[in-house]
């Protein structure tokens, strides 16, 4: 997050190392979607509780965009949760952090992360310093229901991509050792 957030530097013996901010590193995408998935923000989004359009507020498509990124490795597992989110930047700070699997709670969605940014999340829609949150406002309810179907429909094609790789034969090995499990869970809590 501070890599993403801050221009960091390293300095050992008073000398600067390398002639750029440090930048985060990302997990290796996963096969077949290795290109960060870039989606311009629509000009109006519907407000889940009402039904309601809300403007998205000032800029355009290269300033207020999701950007969708996969991981190789499931982003479930302890040592990668924290990058299993979606970060909601304004113009200037990271603002907020949706979980992925709040948004899209499918095994599929394990393996995506992004960030969202919408310059006009400010003021009434900032909760407060610890930047994790976001007020209940109707454009923030309608960002996050927008940004939970791009994240379904990508959580979906990679659910599709993987239903490719594997033959009808391992699904039904893999369908019949778990009716096994389904079985010895029913005889035991019995």
């Amino acid at each position: 997050l501070t890599l993403e957030s801050c221009g960091v530097w390293f300095v050992v013996d008073g000398q600067i190392v390398g002639d750029s901010p440090a930048k985060a590193e990302y997990p290796e995408p996963f096969p077949g979607f290795t290109e960060p998935l870039v989606i311009p923000v629509p000009n109006e989004v519907t407000d889940p509780h009402t039904g309601e359009s809300v403007n998205t507020g000032v800029g355009n498509d290269e300033s207020r965009f999701l950007t969708l990124r996969t991981s190789a490795r499931s982003l479930r597992t302890e040592d990668m949760r924290p990058l299993h989110v979606i970060r909601v930047r304004n113009a200037r700070n990271i603002v907020g952090l949706w979980s992925v699997a709040d948004l899209s709670p499918g095994a599929s969605s394990g393996f995506v992360f992004g960030e969202l940014r919408v310059p006009s999340l400010d003021g009434e829609h900032l909760t407060g310093a610890d930047r994790k949150s976001l007020n209940d406002t109707p454009l923030v309810r309608g960002l996050e229901g927008w940004t939970a179907d791009r994240v379904k429909e990508l959580a979906d094609k990679i659910q599709q991509a993987t239903a490719k790789e594997h033959r009808s034969e391992d699904r039904d090995k893999v369908n019949q050792s778990l009716n096994k499990l389904r079985d010895l869970m029913r005889e035991f809590l019995k």
